[in-house]
Formats: structure tokens, sequence, C-alpha cells
């Protein structure tokens, strides 16, 4: 895996870190994909209020005493253990922006596929 070539593993920093927010809830849906992971899983909804680098996997990943919830996302073997899922199972299933030249507001829906 080159990712961890490409990108300096992040942390929370409370000190001198930019600040970032993720809202997130669970999603009572079932995941669907064929895992190699014995544990529980549970699908969640997550809304990046900031847009920093691996926000969403650092939040995820980072213990509850330095503010992330300590379980990293299926898949992820940058900030989690060996891969448990033969994928990231990390899916935007909807982006929405406001388009500058219109400024009308486009909306893209794509269910995840696990």
């Amino acid at each position: 895996d080159p990712e961890p070539t490409r990108w300096p593993r992040q942390k929370i920093c409370h000190d001198s870190g930019r600040p970032s927010r993720t809202i997130w809830r669970v999603n009572d849906r079932p995941v669907e994909t064929p895992l190699q992971h014995e544990g529980r899983t549970v699908r969640l909804e997550l809304q990046p209020e900031t847009g920093r680098t691996h926000q969403i996997r650092v939040h995820l990943a980072s213990p509850p005493s330095e503010g992330g919830l300590g379980t990293p996302i299926l898949g992820d073997t940058l900030y989690g253990s060996e891969s448990t899922a033969p994928r990231l199972c990390l899916h935007a299933e909807t982006l929405a922006f406001l388009r500058p030249n219109t400024d009308e507001w486009v909306k893209f829906e794509s269910p995840a596929p696990f």
C-alpha cells in the first residue's frame, strides 16, 4: 500500500493544531460487505464541518482521551491496523455545493457499495 508514503500521519493536537469538527451519528442500515472482521461493525454517517487532511479518519481512529472515537474505519491501514476489509470503507454518499457561476445548488448522490 503506497499510501503511507504519500501522506504523513495526522493527529489531533489541542495545543497547536487547527480546529476541526466532524458531526457523526449511527446509521441503522447494515454493512453489506464480506469482511474479515470478527467484532461488531457499525455504519456511521459523518459530516465534516471543516476540511482538514484525513480529518474523518483521524477523528474516528484517535482515542477518546484525545477527542476521537477510538474506532478506525474498516480497511484503514494507515490509521487502523492491518486491513479488515478489501478496501477503505469510507464513501461520500452525498456531495452538494453552490455552483460559483450560477449560484445554484448542485447535489450528487451515490449509495455506498458496502
